[in-house]
């Protein structure tokens, strides 16, 4: 049923549920995996004094780097060798949810697996206020994992 299934990733708990339903699917139906994650250098730098603009975009990569590798070695133990996917902007224009769009519309999932905050709704999906635009742009199925927080 599924060949591709793709899923966008942040630090979250929601990104973590999320791949690794992602990675269930894969072995469920023997379908190949992508893991991508999207950095836009330009709104994550906006603000911040008296930090050094190279070195903020080098450690953001790093970190993005580490997370994709991290997620990688994740579906390596389940035995699905999944495809990672960094995607940079440096430009104003960019948005997080237009960045993971061109991967989807490049690679043609035939599903998209997406972390929820269920606690923040609909619009605070993984990517927070991207995620609505996401989903209305895809035309693949969508597969949303709902985390939900104990209540404190």
């Amino acid at each position: 049923m599924f060949k591709k299934i793709l899923v966008p990733i942040d630090d979250s708990k929601a990104a973590n549920l999320a791949l690794a339903k992602a990675i269930k699917l894969c072995q469920n139906y023997k379908a190949k995996l992508r893991i991508v994650h999207a950095i836009d250098y330009i709104s994550q730098s906006t603000g911040i004094e008296g930090v050094d603009p190279e070195t903020f975009r080098e450690e953001l990569k790093k970190s993005a780097q580490t997370m994709l590798l991290k997620a990688q070695k994740k579906a390596a133990k389940q035995n699905i060798k999944a495809q990672i996917e960094l995607i940079e902007s440096y430009k104003l224009a960019d948005r997080i949810d237009q960045l993971i769009l061109k991967s989807v519309k490049n690679w043609h999932p035939s599903l998209v697996v997406v972390g929820m905050h269920k606690k923040e709704g609909l619009s605070k999906l993984l990517f927070g206020s991207h995620s609505e635009k996401i989903i209305d742009a895809i035309s693949a199925p969508i597969l949303l994992i709902k985390h939900n927080p104990p209540a404190k």
